[in-house]
């Protein structure tokens, strides 16, 4: 009863109502927030499937908090740098020398050579 009667004079105060008040938009605030982040990381999901059945495109790589990341496989990155004027000399897996077939490796080096036109 002592509890219930000092809950009833607190909840009477302005103060508290207030603080309540404000405390009720932040909570709400940071829920909208938080659903907007949600939103936006999944998004970033489905884009970065896009971008694997694709074999080239942006997603969000959770490393260092979140990078967003351009991907794309050997024949879509030689195609492009090729198309700029360059041609193909080499390129390796990341498991190099050693060749854990095209997809267990996680990355690739190129080496490009471009020729001077006259």
């Amino acid at each position: 009863q002592r509890v219930a009667s000092l809950a009833h004079r607190i909840s009477r105060g302005g103060f508290f109502r207030g603080v309540a008040g404000v405390l009720s938009i932040a909570a709400s605030a940071y829920a909208i927030a938080r659903a907007v982040a949600r939103s936006v990381v999944k998004a970033y999901r489905k884009t970065s499937i896009r971008a694997f059945w694709k074999g080239y495109g942006v997603w969000l790589d959770p490393s260092h908090g979140g990078l967003v990341t351009h991907t794309w496989t050997p024949k879509h990155c030689i195609a492009d740098v090729c198309s700029a004027g360059f041609q193909i000399t080499k390129y390796l897996g990341d498991d190099f020398p050693r060749s854990g077939g095209q997809f267990m490796t996680d990355w690739y080096y190129y080496v490009f050579t471009k020729t001077e036109s006259l």
